[in-house]
């Protein structure tokens, strides 16, 4: 056998062609109504994104008290920083005192009213019962405790011119570095 190849008609083929229909697609999947599924992952997405929501809320009123803190913090750092008569070798005159005992104020207001989630934090490390009657070298071990209960600790943290400074005549420290300490201690206070 020989393979002779066909002849094709093309009037044939024409005809053909005509006879044919176009390509009938199907209707677009349509987005409404929803399967159950899509409806239960929104209904998921809204639910984690409602809980977040609700989440950040409680963690951001749970942290008044410390941006509160630091806000009265910075109010007394900026007094500090008002121009204020220099004594001969260009320190303030009483600025330094007062700042101290303004400084210690503020700390001492924010143990009383944070002391039970301290002692909670220092367990029976606790050191004194009532933070409120500390003074001086206690009240300062105090505060290094309570330092030393939780991470980061601050490295360095001498806080000896708030025992110290309210009380001398001319007080001698560096106030911006007590003020650096008071707001890192602040801000990781249990």
């Amino acid at each position: 056998m020989q393979n002779t190849p066909l002849a094709i008609d093309p009037l044939q083929v024409q005809a053909a062609l005509a006879k044919l229909k176009d390509i009938q697609l199907p209707d677009p999947v349509s987005w409404w109504p929803l399967s159950a599924c899509t409806v239960y992952a929104i209904l998921a997405a809204l639910s984690l994104l409602l809980a977040a929501g609700v989440i950040a809320w409680f963690c951001w009123r749970k942290n008044q008290w410390r941006r509160s803190a630091l806000k009265q913090l910075d109010e007394i750092h900026h007094q500090h920083n008002l121009s204020a008569p220099l004594t001969s070798d260009g320190r303030p005159t009483k600025q330094l005192r007062n700042t101290a005992q303004a400084c210690n104020s503020l700390i001492k207001q924010l143990v009383i009213q944070r002391q039970v989630p301290i002692a909670k934090k220092l367990g029976p490390n606790n050191p004194m019962a009532d933070p409120a009657s500390l003074s001086g070298e206690p009240w300062v071990s105090f505060l290094a405790a309570i330092d030393a209960s939780r991470r980061p600790v601050i490295l360095g943290l001498d806080l000896s011119a708030l025992a110290e400074a309210g009380y001398q005549p001319d007080p001698n420290y560096d106030s911006t570095r007590l003020f650096h300490q008071l707001e890192q201690w602040i801000r990781y206070c249990p």
